[in-house]
């Protein structure tokens, strides 16, 4: 029987019509013979990965051309990092930390040589990016190397997001009670943040932080989740999704129609999830889901689970695991989590 179906997709391959020796119709005759190997290694890989298979039966499911090969390129690097972080980790968790620890240690000098009288950055494109890194890593760090990690955060503004994701997971990788500590400091300076903003005037004392007291990149935030929003709840499409990069061709489209200029805001969502959500449809939901089901259940009370944890706080803000420094130290987190 598999011999039989084995020989009936072969033929069927090799008879497809080609009507020009042009390159758009070779292309279009190798798309079944990719997407059915696509279809068959993801079938495969929902055995061992099953948030891996779910993405890799979308792109068999919703392959339209060479273009999709980009979106494809950046899920076989997640996948590749994911595998070789299972095998790695295990051996190598040790240099690994210390070598996270020094290019925080890079991106800190870096910022303390640049300082001015705003925000400043490291290596990383933004300031909020190398507060992202710095965040992200500093469950790894020993006692000692917290105040150069805290002036680094200093100097990026900060860096709101990183400094939340941080306080918000450190109950993972400090010891009962202190791990609760940041948590409650967070609280504290928010609600006074909110007081000083009612008094106003020389109270205001986030004024006096590098980014000063703006509430900017909330209100952008906002605005973008509003718009992906609205389009979802007119999305005739949603089973799979719109398709990678179409969350910033369709922004675009919605500043324009709501008169905003779109200089003023990003090309992405600004969070991962509903990011993954609008492009991939189901199938996006469903990878997440399981991948969280996959790595969840190993969480404990240690620094890799804190930086899964300050990953995935910085996720629902921002777009991290979309770049190289921020994705690949996560990724291998989780495979330490997961592979112990």
């Amino acid at each position: 029987m598999i011999a039989l179906a084995a020989a009936a997709l072969l033929t069927l391959l090799l008879l497809q019509p080609i009507r020009l020796m042009a390159h758009e119709e070779l292309a279009a005759s190798r798309d079944p013979w990719l997407r059915l190997l696509l279809g068959a290694w993801s079938v495969a890989a929902c055995w061992w990965e099953p948030w891996l298979g779910v993405i890799g039966l979308w792109f068999a499911a919703c392959w339209t051309g060479p273009g999709d090969l980009t979106a494809l390129e950046v899920w076989l690097a997640i996948a590749g990092t994911w595998v070789a972080g299972l095998v790695l980790m295990p051996l190598a968790a040790d240099g690994i930390r210390w070598a996270l620890l020094a290019v925080a240690g890079w991106q800190v000098a870096l910022m303390t040589l640049r300082r001015g009288r705003g925000r400043t950055r490291g290596s990383l494109p933004s300031p909020a990016l190398t507060g992202c890194y710095l965040a992200l890593v500093a469950p790894l760090c020993p006692w000692w190397g917290w105040p150069a990690l805290a002036w680094g955060l200093w100097l990026t503004g900060p860096s709101w997001l990183a400094v939340v994701a941080l306080c918000a997971a450190s109950w993972t990788w400090l010891p009962y009670p202190m791990g609760w500590v940041p948590l409650a400091l967070c609280s504290a300076v928010l609600v006074a943040w909110l007081v000083s903003r009612r008094l106003g005037g020389r109270w205001r004392w986030l004024e006096w932080t590098p980014r000063g007291d703006s509430l900017d990149a909330v209100a952008l935030r906002w605005r973008i989740w509003r718009a992906m929003g609205q389009g979802m709840a007119t999305w005739a499409h949603w089973p799979f999704g719109c398709g990678p990069g179409s969350t910033g061709v369709d922004l675009k489209r919605w500043y324009t129609s709501t008169g905003v200029k779109g200089g003023e805001l990003p090309g992405s969502a600004l969070n991962e999830p509903l990011q993954l959500a609008y492009e991939y449809g189901v199938f996006g939901v469903a990878a997440l889901a399981l991948f969280a089901w996959r790595v969840g259940p190993h969480l404990g009370v240690d620094p890799w689970s804190g930086v899964v944890l300050t990953g995935a706080i910085l996720a629902l803000g921002h777009e991290p695991m979309r770049i190289l420094p921020l994705g690949l130290p996560w990724l291998l987190a989780c495979a330490e989590v997961t592979g112990r």
